[in-house]
């Protein structure tokens, strides 16, 4: 009778390759500059206007090492290896391409806007109702600088909404960016569904249309 054969010893061949060091300084550098670019507007609140610029050019920066350390690397090995020497190069240049070719910041605000429309509009028709928050500051050509409650305190950038009672039409600017001196943009609720001016709320606006009913996406 015969007896059953042993099972063959795990060789080599029946592993799991590890991961080289490569591969994985690229898909870490990868994911960061990813998840950098999609949180770019949360970390100017954050970090500053000054600051998250900085963040990001040191997350390309490390992007471009890992790319040309690879490609040095898949140089090297290119005649006695396989395709899979090139993987970790190959994964830098995808997502350089992802960047550049993906409007990120496009998605980031419309998703901004169809997540908060809902609670945006009731806050804003609470302040034109006249049941308001606490005016930090009143300006007779820029409007009342309104703070939220800490429930709503994400809705607007700082926590603060800008109200403009020009010509008896209020406007209420929910800000998603706050820059230095009239350089600001968010999105402007009006009950009367016309569009600011292009010099509401102090500012100079470059950008102005509507993204839905009453209302409009305003930059300057």
């Amino acid at each position: 009778m015969d007896l059953p054969s042993r099972p063959e010893p795990l060789t080599a061949r029946h592993t799991i390759p590890r991961p080289s060091g490569w591969l994985i300084a690229a898909t870490f550098a990868s994911l960061l500059l990813l998840l950098v670019q999609i949180m770019r507007w949360p970390l100017v609140d954050k970090l500053s206007v000054f600051v998250e610029p900085f963040l990001e050019m040191i997350v390309f920066a490390i992007l471009f090492i890992v790319a040309v350390g690879s490609l040095i690397q898949a140089l090297r090995r290119s005649r006695r290896t396989n395709l899979q020497s090139w993987i970790p190069f190959a994964i830098c240049m995808a997502t350089t391409a992802i960047v550049v070719l993906t409007p990120f910041d496009a998605i980031y605000l419309n998703a901004n806007f169809r997540l908060m429309q809902a609670r945006r509009t009731a806050v804003a028709n609470e302040v034109i109702a006249g049941r308001t928050g606490p005016v930090s500051n009143h300006s007779v050509s820029c409007g009342d600088f309104i703070q939220l409650s800490n429930p709503d305190h994400h809705l607007s950038e700082g926590g603060m909404i800008v109200v403009d009672h020009k010509d008896g039409k209020p406007l209420v600017l929910f800000l998603t960016f706050r820059g230095i001196l009239e350089r600001f943009s968010g999105y402007v609720y009006s009950p009367s569904g016309e569009p600011p001016a292009k010099t509401q709320f102090c500012g100079d606006g470059r950008e102005i249309w509507q993204v839905a009913p009453r209302w409009f996406w305003y930059a300057s």
